[in-house]
């Protein structure tokens, strides 16, 4: 498989799986990675979220600010690991979210 067709594959699985989970994204337009919505018990504090994510579920994004005004409120997750390190990362993700509910 080529690498295009790798990423357009583990893209598709966060196309796929985020919105079972609840979360809104930022349709990528061509790089590697997905701008994710923080949760709406977060106020649009993506600096928090990141925060969490990392010391509660150990999954790292970094924090929409850092990319300017546009990226505030969400955080970067990035698609450029193996197929199954998203999976993980994806059940993490999923499991982070539900406690918050």
């Amino acid at each position: 498989m080529e690498a295009r067709d790798k990423f357009k594959s583990r893209r598709d699985l966060l196309l796929e799986e985020l919105p079972k989970i609840g979360l809104e994204f930022v349709h990528p337009a061509g790089a590697f990675y997905i701008f994710i919505k923080a949760p709406e018990s977060y106020h649009g504090d993506d600096k928090q979220f990141a925060l969490d994510l990392a010391h509660q579920a150990k999954v790292g994004v970094i924090p929409g600010f850092a990319f300017g005004n546009a990226g505030k409120g969400y955080v970067r997750f990035s698609y450029a690991s193996s197929y199954e390190s998203i999976q993980e990362g994806l059940k993490r993700l999923k499991n982070f979210v539900d406690q918050l509910a």
